[in-house]
């Protein structure tokens, strides 16, 4: 299978959707279903890619559906140069904000309602994240 074609939860996305949740894989996008309870409202679906990258695969199956106009990218506090890349990548097509998880080992299926939250209180646009995060070093 070629994974870099694949949205987990694609079938999810309805004519009412307007805002995916990108995450990294099927765990974060249970844990994340379940923190916000996106699975009751169709407006806002979550997403899983197969890892930490974006394809312009993946992104055009997001514009084939024409309802979506925003993009929230939630990745683990690990991939702050993958989250660099593809936010402004992604922010050529939609509205883009990115989730940043502070604590080092916490994945975004991993967190507390809490947790999640606060995240989703201080999303940044790709740009600030950009800015926020020049000095990062990844190890």
């Amino acid at each position: 299978t070629e994974f870099d074609q694949i949205l987990g939860g694609y079938d999810e996305i309805t004519d009412n959707t307007h805002t995916v949740i990108l995450v990294e894989g099927l765990f974060d996008k249970v844990g994340t279903d379940n923190n916000l309870n996106v699975y009751q409202d169709e407006e806002i679906r979550c997403l899983f890619t197969f890892g930490n990258k974006i394809s312009d695969s993946q992104i055009e199956l997001l514009n084939k559906k024409k309802s979506i106009k925003n993009v929230i990218l939630l990745y683990d506090y690990g991939t702050i140069k993958q989250s660099k890349t593809y936010s402004l990548k992604l922010s050529k097509y939609f509205n883009v904000l990115v989730g940043v998880i502070k604590q080092k080992d916490l994945d975004p299926g991993d967190m507390t309602k809490e947790q999640a939250i606060e995240v989703f209180d201080n999303l940044q646009n790709p740009i600030e994240f950009y800015i926020n995060n020049l000095n990062s070093v990844i190890i």
